[in-house]
């Protein structure tokens, strides 16, 4: 008898502690991020049409980013959206697309030249794999954008 009553508290206390896991989940803490260039120069027309921020991440087999809405930030102020993201299972990293050209003009950016700013980029996506299932992920990470100014001739 004290067995059983040993193993049915121990059940009724991880399923209890299972459902306030998964009804009051805890904050995600930011993770450290690297954004590609990490150095935006605001008069610039390079060859990229992009600046990504780069999530280290695992998503399990066949899963691919499809719905999302991820925002960069800079002093808690949204500055853009992300217009596309992408997994890479061999590296286990999720590049999230900014467009360069909107962030080069966004009065938040352009306020900060000659500066080296916090970026935080945080947001959701949902992942299907081939059969339909679907996976919910919040990302938050920060990262460090130098702006430069344009050039004096």
């Amino acid at each position: 008898m004290k067995h059983e009553s040993y193993l049915s508290r121990l059940l009724a206390l991880t399923i209890v502690g299972a459902l306030a896991v998964t009804m009051f989940p805890m904050p995600c803490a930011a993770q450290s991020i690297m954004l590609a260039p990490h150095k935006l120069v605001l008069n610039a027309k390079g060859q990229s049409e992009s600046v990504q921020a780069l999530f280290g991440m695992n998503l399990p087999a066949g899963f691919v980013p499809e719905e999302h809405e991820v925002a960069l930030k800079i002093g808690g102020a949204t500055v853009l959206e992300a217009y596309d993201l992408e997994y890479c299972p061999i590296d286990d990293v999720l590049h999230v697309y900014f467009d360069r050209a909107a962030l080069q003009t966004a009065p938040e950016v352009v306020a900060a030249a000659g500066e080296t700013v916090t970026v935080t980029v945080e947001g959701w996506f949902v992942a299907v794999d081939p059969d339909g299932e679907e996976l919910y992920k919040t990302i938050l990470g920060t990262g460090t954008l130098e702006v430069v100014a344009p050039a004096r001739k």
